[in-house]
Order: structure tokens, then C-alpha cells, then sequence
């Protein structure tokens, strides 16, 4: 299955208002104290939210419904001072993640594909083809050894005949 880059970006939207009384002021030494303060909500809007997230999914509109699981226009969220903001504005950009093909890799797939189906026949030509392409990978690394170790032969012979020769006397 496909994994996906997923870039969320959000605001966070809040109202806060004081709750205050004559508790909140020192009133010690006061005869008499009169709060008629009345302090109205303000909205806050705070910008900036950024979360990236790795999903595996089936299809980018399936990354997506993944994605709104996380966050989503509407959603509620606490912060560590317990405040509780509503997330708006969410915009979310996904990109398949692309990921090289190997022998490995080549190997699961079809053994997937093939694990579906019946066909006896088909899995073991997988199979051949796969234990002949490995013995391939194992003479390949053994000519390549040998290779190496004719390269040092050869370098080795060339500083023995370069050996600085005596002048005639």
C-alpha cells in the first residue's frame, strides 16, 4: 500500500474572558469595595499550525480522510494551559512518497500478487526467477572480489619494475 506525505496546515480560534471579583485585588485595608467591572469575550486568532504526518493509504483522497481524522475545520483541542480552541482554516497537501524499487521490495510484491491466485505454476517461476537472480548477485560479488584483487596485482607489479635504479659510477 502507498505511503503519503501529508502537510496540514491551521489556525486555532478562541474566546477568552476574564472571570474576575473583588477576590482578584488586594482589598485588605479597603472599607468599601465595588467591583462593576464587566470585561467582554475577545476572539483570538492564532496562526501557524503545522503538523506533518506519514500515512499509508490507498489512494491520496484516502491519505486525505486520514489526514481530517487528525485535524480537521471544527475540531476541538485542549493546550496545556487548558484552554480550549476550535481549529479552523485547515488546508492539507499530500504527496506520494516515492520509494525505490528493489530486488527486496520487487520480491514482496509479487509474492503478494501471486499469494491471491491458484496458478502453482506461476508462483514457482517467481521463485526461479528470484534463486536465479540471487546466485547471479552472489558470481557478480565474487567477479568483483577477483576483480579487486588483480587491480592490487597489477598496481603491485608496476611499483616493483619503478623501483629508482643506481647511476653508473
Amino acid at each position: 500500500m502507498p505511503k503519503f506525505t501529508v502537510s496540514i496546515e491551521f489556525d486555532l480560534v478562541t474566546e477568552i474572558e476574564p472571570d474576575l471579583g473583588y477576590h482578584s485585588f488586594d482589598s485588605e485595608g479597603v472599607e468599601e469595595f465595588n467591583d462593576g467591572s464587566y470585561f467582554s469575550a475577545q476572539p483570538i486568532t492564532c496562526d501557524g499550525g503545522n503538523i506533518t504526518l506519514i500515512v499509508e493509504a490507498e489512494d491520496e483522497h484516502a491519505a486525505n480522510e486520514k489526514a481530517r481524522e487528525v485535524v480537521s475545520d471544527g475540531s476541538e483541542v485542549e493546550d496545556r494551559n487548558g484552554l480550549t480552541w476550535l481549529v479552523e482554516s485547515v488546508n492539507i497537501e499530500i504527496e506520494e512518497v516515492e520509494i525505490p524499487m528493489t530486488l527486496e521490495r520487487a520480491r514482496e510484491i509479487l509474492t503478494q500478487l501471486i499469494a491471491g491466485g491458484d496458478d502453482e505454476e506461476v508462483r514457482e517461476a517467481v521463485d526461479f526467477v528470484f534463486a536465479h537472480v540471487a546466485e547471479l548477485n552472489l558470481k557478480v560479488t565474487a567477479l568483483q572480489a577477483t576483480v579487486a584483487s588483480l587491480r592490487r596485482e597489477v598496481e603491485a607489479g608496476r611499483e616493483s619494475t619503478q623501483a629508482p635504479t643506481e647511476p653508473a659510477a
